[in-house]
Formats: structure tokens, sequence, C-alpha cells
């Protein structure tokens, strides 16, 4: 589709509402929030009742106003609105908010409704947004489509919040806790503008500065995904909440990466992988934006915290542990420091206890001084309850220490609210966040301290294609086509070392001499397993045996699979046994490629084997990723770190990870869109050989 002109959407000189009345309503109230905001253009209301609406010249119809409209709200029932976009159309009206509900919420009639709706913007151009929302603010501009409660309130600043539910904006638009936006939008149905396109546009503008959005669904992945690359280059915080994160994963799979990638865990990697912040919650959400919207950037991890007593340190303590905070000791230096500005009673350590030094600005300011002062600290944590006896006092200290340092400092209340307003405008005016809430505040920090970090390094790079990528395509859809429902690990293998992925030597034998005869050349012992496109899982249904040290064992072991899958699964049908050599020894880990049907083909890692199931620790990302990702997916999974350097001290687990995780990016690029599932579980890695090999691999094709 051709991009949309959303300026007459979000800056219009002269807005038209449709079906603004004497009697009040969702119309009516758009023409009172242009006139409280201090629109400063023309204003038309459109009601054949009527000579004028709160002020505002009425006319029977669009085609009766005698000047140029920008933009018209339209807020009557939906079953009248088609009539009117064509109206609109004649007169040239570039954009248009639609109120009404009644589109593809409301069963087959409103979703044939929603297409007709759609069909018209292709047909005309116009930008439309809605239907079922409660419009567009733009405070910056003092301009507005928008029915709900008023904004007049609201202060203007640099947050633009785009929410694909209206409670939400109301929200926002009712809350006292002083944010400043600089739009607010709901953006409803999304039938023809979606959140994406509204962000498309707020990113480019230089008075946002930062991004925040509710989302149920996103629409336009591509674009969603282009814009966060764009306000990351930018240095816009994008701050997600999006709902859904209980009905995610798969129900059941022939794959583990089908049931281990569900949607949710797939868009939370792709939001780190792009830069996004994502909340877990309405207060986290809220919270992370006080933080994004005027803190000081960080220089580092590390974490200086000055509280209110000894007992709320270690809640404090205990929850910055939880989030994953680095509290770094004092020195030496600063310890013997704080030693002199302390009480005698008091314990000169990270986090401080002032023992009473709320009170005293020598003992208060000294010790955030210390904290100042200590190169390995790069946040300091003003922790406070608020409000409370010294709430006040401490912001003052807090508003002065900033003045005297340019590190960070954020004032957290160990409380969740209320806020006080006057502390509200201190801390603010001194560029101090003032975060409600000890585990959303925390949570908030160490969010934007990673933030941060990854703005730090370097940009992302991507290996070229290989030059005989065409050739390597069309063998590797060879092997998916002729796999049918699904393609069994002989031949998965098969398509795995095309990519140069390591498999091992091994035969796929059609009888049971053909296995003994393999055992031979392959040397003992050996593992025997059944082929069964019917059979995914062959382990749990008693088709392998492991260790086999003669040909005496692989024949036994061969009759006795056979037999035994002719009595329990009539039904499967079985194309052979594979014999390979035995891997003993080193760590199991599982890879995979799931296609998301949002985003495309992910790329899993984690621990393998008898831990899938057990511990889930998995992390992921949407292909193509560099180097720089795949350390992030190894890291992102401390289990594994722990057991390897148990296991094999000294010994760099990258080594052998990283060049397995790069060619399963090039495999997911070039053959995603071909494939459901790709499981290879386990993969045995032997760090004394330097050698890693595929034990086991099935590819379940898309539907």
């Amino acid at each position: 589709m051709t991009k949309r002109d959303l300026r007459p959407l979000y800056s219009p000189r002269s807005v038209a509402v449709v079906g603004a009345s004497a009697a009040g309503g969702r119309a009516t109230g758009a023409i009172r929030n242009l006139q409280e905001l201090g629109f400063t253009g023309k204003i038309f209301a459109i009601n054949p009742k009527y000579d004028n609406v709160l002020g505002a010249p009425c006319y029977p119809s669009l085609k009766a106003v005698p000047e140029p409209i920008d933009l018209v709200c339209i807020g009557i029932p939906s079953e009248h609105i088609q009539a009117v976009l064509d109206e609109a159309a004649e007169c040239k009206i570039p954009a248009a908010v639609i109120f009404a509900s009644g589109y593809g919420e409301a069963g087959e009639t409103g979703r044939a409704r929603q297409k007709e709706l759609q069909d018209f913007a292709a047909r005309s151009g116009m930008a439309i947004s809605g239907p079922n929302c409660l419009g567009v603010l733009n405070f910056q501009d003092r301009a507005c489509g928008y029915s709900s409660t008023s904004p007049s309130s609201v202060e203007t600043g640099g947050v633009a919040v785009v929410s694909q539910s209206g409670s939400v904006v109301v929200a926002m638009v009712r809350s006292l806790r002083g944010i400043g936006f600089s739009h607010i939008v709901s953006s409803g149905n999304e039938a023809v503008i979606t959140s994406a396109d509204h962000l498309e546009y707020l990113v480019e503008d230089p008075r946002v500065t930062v991004l925040a959005a509710f989302l149920e669904g996103i629409k336009d992945p591509v674009k969603f995904l282009k814009v966060a690359d764009r306000a990351f280059e930018l240095g816009k915080p994008l701050i997600v909440l999006k709902s859904g994160r209980s009905a995610g994963g798969s129900a059941a799979s022939a794959a583990h990466t089908g049931t281990l990638a569900g949607s949710y865990q797939v868009q939370s990697a792709v939001f780190r992988q792009h830069g996004v912040i994502q909340a877990q919650d309405f207060d986290e959400w809220v919270e992370l934006i006080e933080m994004f919207r005027g803190a000081r950037p960080p220089s580092g991890p590390g974490i200086g915290i000055i509280g209110i007593s000894g007992g709320e340190n270690g809640v404090v303590m205990d929850v910055a542990e939880d989030v994953g905070l680095d509290v770094r000791p004092l020195s030496e230096t600063g310890k013997t420091d704080l030693a002199k500005i302390l009480p005698w009673f008091a314990r000169p350590e990270n986090p401080i206890d002032p023992t009473g030094g709320a009170a005293n600005p020598d003992i208060f300011l000294g010790a955030v001084g210390v904290l100042a002062a200590e190169p390995q600290l790069d946040v300091i944590v003003i922790s406070q309850d608020s409000p409370a006896a010294y709430d006040l006092t401490v912001a003052k200290y807090a508003v002065e220490a900033a003045k005297r340092t340019g590190k960070c400092l954020v004032y957290v209340n160990n409380f969740s609210g209320p806020w006080n307003p006057e502390i509200l405008k201190m801390l603010r005016d001194a560029g101090v966040p003032y975060l409600q809430g000890l585990r959303e505040g925390l949570l908030a920090i160490r969010a934007f301290i990673d933030y941060h970090a990854r703005r730090k390094e370097p940009p992302k790079t991507h290996r070229a294609p290989p030059a005989t990528q065409r050739q390597r395509d069309a063998q590797a859809r060879a092997i998916i086509a002729a796999g049918g429902a699904l393609v069994t690990e002989d031949e998965a293998k098969k398509l795995l070392a095309l990519y140069d992925l390591p498999v091992p030597r091994e035969v796929a034998a059609t009888s049971k001499a053909e296995a003994v005869a393999a055992a031979d050349t392959l040397g003992y012992p050996v593992v025997a397993k059944l082929i069964s496109p019917d059979l995914p899982h062959k382990a749990a249904v008693g088709g392998v045996r492991l260790g086999l040290k003669s040909a005496a064992e692989v024949a036994a072991a061969y009759d006795e699979m056979t037999a035994g899958i002719a009595r329990s699964h009539p039904q499967a049908k079985i194309t052979g046994v594979l014999v390979q050599p035995m891997v003993t020894g080193g760590i199991e880990i599982i890879l995979g490629v799931k296609r998301d049907p949002q985003f495309g083909p992910t790329v899993l890692f984690g621990l393998g084997g008898i831990f899938v199931e057990a511990l889930r620790q998995v992390s992921m990302r949407l292909a193509p990723f560099d180097e720089r990702e795949a350390r992030s997916m190894i890291a992102e999974i401390p289990a594994f770190g722990r057991i390897f350097e148990k296991l094999y001290p000294g010994k760099n687990p990258e080594t052998l990870v990283l060049p397995l995780l790069l060619k399963l990016s090039e495999l997911a690029v070039e053959i995603g869109g071909d494939i459901e599932d790709i499981d290879i579980n386990p993969v045995i890695l032997d760090p004394a050989s330097d050698r890693a090999t595929i034990v086991d691999a099935l590819i379940v094709p898309a539907s």
C-alpha cells in the first residue's frame, strides 16, 4: 500500500465533526476537546438540525462547508459512516477519525463493514484512524480529533503514546503523574492506519523523545521492526506493553521448538533484538516511561544505593538481585571516606544506611558524594518511602546531589504511590526520575542500563550469503518437499549438512543385514534408531538402542525394535533403521528453527537432552543475526555457562556454539519460509576435542 501522509491527521488546519449536537455525545466531545486544547484552526460542526454547536458554525453536510477541510471526525453510528466517507472523498478531505464501534470486533456484519472501509481507503488514499477508537491528541500543536476525557490538564512534553486500547488512553490523560506528553493516540481496530504507522510518523518528530505503546496485536510486523530499528538509531526508546502473554506457546508439536518457541517467547526475543524495551504490566510500563523520559545516561552497570534503614535496604537488595542489578561493594578508599561521615555505629558499605542521616544534610550529601566518587558505580539510587517524614528533605538533597555530580541519580519510592506533587516537580526540574514501587522502579533502572549499554555496541553486521546459495536452496527445498508431513532424521541431517552443520557418519539400513554391515563399517559401539515419519519421538516408543557393541547386538536390536513397533504402532510406516557411531560425554544442547507467523524464522538455543523440558531455558533471535546477537543468546542461558565452566574450566563455549548459531541463521533466512520447525536435539559438544555433533534432528515442513 502507498504510504499515507499523516500530517492532516496530526496537525490539521481545519476540522469538521460529523454528528455534533446540543445533546452531547462523542462528536460534541471532539469539538469541546479542540476548544479546550487551544486549537487555533477552523472548527466546523456537521448536523442539519443546528446552526452552531458549542459556538462552532454548523452545516448540514460536508459539501456545504465553504472552506477546505483537513480532518473529519465522525461521531455517528457505524451503519451511516460509509456515506459520510464517500462525501469526504468527494470533498478531497485527506484524513478521518472514526469513533464508532460495530466493525471488525462485531461479528460477521462488522467484519464485512470493516472490509468495506479498507477497500474504500485503498481506493481513496484517505488516512483513516480507527474505527472503534478515541482518536488522536497532539499536545505540541494543540490539535486533536479526540472524543473522550478532556485533555486540557495534560502537561506537554516529549512522550508519545500509541494504544490500541481506549481505556489505557483515558487513564494516561487522567493521570496526575505529570508525565509530559507530545501525543496520545487511541488506534482502535487499526483497519487502515496501524500502530506501526502511527509510530513511524511519531519517531521522526524532533519533539518526541520517548515512544510508548500498548499493543494487543501487531498488524504490520515488518514495519513495526523497521520503526523499532529507526527509534533505536535515533536514541528514542520504544517502550511496549503487549497483552496476551499467558496465551503464548504452542499446545502440541512434533518438535520441541514448537513448544518452547511460543508466540510470546518469540515476541520477547525479537523485541530485545531490535532494542524495544518491554514492560510486563501497567505499573512497570509507567515507571519505564518516567525513567527514560529524563534520566541521565549511565556510563556502566554499577549500582550505588543509599536507603532509609537497614531493614528496608535488605529488601532493596533482595529485589535488586531478583532483577539483575549489579550492586557493587565500595572500594577501601570509599569505605574509609564513608566511615568519616556516618555515625560511629553505622556500617560503611553499599547500600548505605544513613542511620537517621536524612535529617542531616552533611551526612546524607556526604554519603551520596562518596557513592558518586566511586568509579565502579554508575547509577546512584536514592531509596526512600514517599510520602514519609523525610521524603521532601531527601528530595531536596537529591536535587543538590544532582548539581554536584554528572552521574545518573534516581529517586525510588519503595511503596507504589501516592506521589508527592511538590517532590515530582522538584526532581523533574533537576533531571532526577521519581519512580514509584520498589520492584517496578528497579526493573526500570535495569532496562535503562541495558538499553544504553546496547547503544554503545558496534552496529550490526551480517555475513554475505555464500556463492553456492542458489544451488543449496534448491537441494534443501527438494528434501523438504519429499519429506511429506515430517522429514525424518536421516533426511533432515542431509539438509543440515548442506549448511556445514556437523552431522555424524551414518547409514540408513533397510534390512538387518545392512544394519550389521553398516555397524561393522562405522565401528563399534553404535546407535540404532527406527526411521519413521509417523514416530517423531523414537525413544519414547522404544525405537532407539544405544551402545551396541557387536554385530549380534545390532541384529537383536533391529529385530526387537521393528517387532515392538509393529505391535504397539501397527499403522506406523517404518522405512528403515539408522545406524551411527555412539557419541559419549560432552554437554548436550538443543538448536532449532521456528517459523513465527508474525515475524518469520527464528533460531533457538538452549540446554538439550533431559534439560529441554525440565528447565525450559532457551534463547531466540529473529534471523538473520550477527555474532553479537549469537553471543547474547549464549549469555541468556546462565545454566549452560555454569555447567560448561564446571566441566571444562578455561574453555570458551562460544568456540563451539557460535558457528552453529550463525550457520542456522543462514539456513533460517534461506528456507525459513518452507518449514514450521527444525528440531536439532541433542547436539553434543565435546570441548576436549573442539567438536560438536548433531545426534538427532527432524524437520516439520510448513503446512
